[in-house]
């Protein structure tokens, strides 16, 4: 699915489901892609999207629903999976892809029925921000937040004291159900001489979406 056609399926799912149902969302994005197009070319990189594709289709359960958000992201929707089976579903995907490229993968989790779209997408994101950070090639979990403040987020973010108080788990020390797991990845081919082996910079963590950085003020 494209993005939009995943949105439409993850609403739906999210419309259906009724209190108390799992249901988990994994974020996937890969590392070093941009190192790949920019080394090897776009067609290369069209290549590693159509096979990451194919790859975590074949080892996602029945049930799940798979697309792609753009570029180099990707988002599972997991039904009836909780903490320790989206977990187990994102090491699956990560392990498996691990074959030819790395991924951050962030999973958002709720049993409670209340967590909205936002909620879970904020949650997912952050979980990958945190992995970026952390050198990627791995996976992290997140509570979702059913009345998901902003103003607090993004004081998280910044490393200060929401004014008003932590607005739930997100701000608890350990996190609720965190944990990370990490995967060994291939040793890189030779490149051809002709390319050279230049070092590649490391692409920057990007933050979660929606809380890009405001421009100092003069």
């Amino acid at each position: 699915l494209n993005r939009r056609g995943f949105l439409e399926q993850f609403a739906w799912v999210l419309s259906t489901r009724k209190p108390g149902d799992a249901l988990s969302l994994l974020v996937v994005d890969l590392d070093g892609f941009k190192a790949i197009n920019d080394r090897e070319g776009h067609a290369a990189g069209d290549e590693i999207l159509a096979w990451v594709g194919c790859t975590a289709a074949r080892v996602l359960p029945a049930g799940a629903v798979f697309g792609r958000l753009g570029g180099d992201e990707f988002a599972v929707a997991l039904p009836g999976h909780d903490a320790s089976s989206g977990r187990a579903v994102a090491t699956g995907v990560g392990s498996a892809l691990s074959e030819r490229i790395g991924a951050s993968i962030g999973v958002a989790t709720d049993a409670s029925g209340n967590a909205d779209e936002e909620a879970f997408l904020h949650a997912a994101d952050r979980a990958v921000y945190l992995v970026k950070a952390d050198g990627g090639g791995g996976v992290r979990l997140e509570p979702t937040i059913p009345s998901f403040d902003g103003r607090a987020y993004g004081a998280w973010l910044n490393g200060e004291s929401p004014p008003d108080g932590p607005p739930g788990p997100l701000l608890t020390p350990g996190g609720f159900h965190s944990f990370e797991h990490r995967w060994a990845l291939p040793a890189a081919p030779d490149l051809p001489e002709r390319i050279g082996r230049q070092p590649v910079a490391r692409r920057p963590p990007r933050p979660p979406r929606g809380r890009e950085a405001s421009p100092a003020a003069p």
